[in-house]
């Protein structure tokens, strides 16, 4: 698989420690809280995966560009695209961010898997005609409510990423 779209919050990064300041809109105060955010562990070793790959990554998120670009940058998250939420019109679930990411990524639904954690992330890609693989790490409260919406795919840690790439 050479392309991958994620979902940021729960998947990539738990940033719950900011989310105070982020409900009060005062960013400077979210961003000197980036080096807090909790990047998941195992994502290092899928990281380097990716990279010794080549795959190309489009992160599709509800979270401010600036927001995903400075934490990125702190983590050394790969990525060859940011679709956010002010770069389209409508928001997950609404496929429009998942049909963006196919469009920069320049491939076919069939050669792209989306990873996310929640139903919303599921049903967007869904609506695109993405697979979907629902991350349980950040948020397994949801697996319930994602079988219910029809997601079948689930991993709990994120070294099964590179299982699954590798298929």
């Amino acid at each position: 698989m050479d392309n991958i779209i994620f979902d940021f919050d729960l998947t990539l990064i738990d940033r719950s420690i900011s989310d105070q300041y982020r409900k009060q809109r005062k960013w400077n105060k979210v961003y000197e809280l980036i080096p807090q955010f909790i990047l998941y562990d195992g994502l290092n070793e899928v990281f380097s995966y990716i990279r010794d790959k080549n795959i190309n990554i489009a992160i599709v998120s509800f979270a401010s560009q600036t927001l995903i670009e400075k934490t990125a940058k702190h983590f050394n998250i790969p990525y060859t695209y940011i679709i956010s939420g002010k770069t389209i019109k409508n928001n997950k679930p609404h496929p429009e961010g998942m049909i963006k990411a196919l469009e920069l990524l320049n491939c076919h639904e069939k050669n792209v898997i989306s990873f996310g954690d929640s139903t919303i992330d599921y049903q967007a890609a869904s609506a695109a005609n993405i697979r979907h693989v629902a991350c349980l790490w950040g948020s397994s409260k949801n697996e319930i409510e994602l079988k219910e919406n029809g997601c079948e795919i689930f991993i709990s840690s994120p070294s099964e990423i590179i299982d699954i790439l590798g298929l």
